[in-house]
């Protein structure tokens, strides 16, 4: 199964430390955009406030990212762009930054 994995699933999983986000990764083929690592930048300080360490959120975030694909913003059509938007208006207006 092919999957988009959003910022917040990725905020979500360095807060709560649970095992079960790297298991589902390690059972699907997971794809984020590029701008995931602006959002994880700009919330580092509120998701570090709510993390046990640091060292912790590192190995959290390598765990993580060894088992998404990132997808520049260059590799995208416009085609894809716009059919990411219509799926996607509904759930998430940042789409509209791409």
């Amino acid at each position: 199964m092919k999957i988009v994995i959003d910022a917040n699933i990725i905020f979500s999983a360095l807060i709560k430390g649970n095992p079960v986000y790297i298991k589902i990764l390690n059972n699907v083929d997971a794809y984020a955009p590029d701008f995931i690592f602006m959002e994880l930048e700009k919330y580092e300080k509120r998701i570090l406030r709510k993390t046990s360490s640091k060292q912790r959120m590192r190995e959290i975030i390598y765990k993580i990212f060894k088992e998404i694909s990132i997808i520049p913003k260059i590799g995208l059509t416009k085609t894809n762009i716009k059919k990411a938007y219509s799926l996607c208006k509904d759930i998430d207006e940042k789409i509209l930054r791409m």
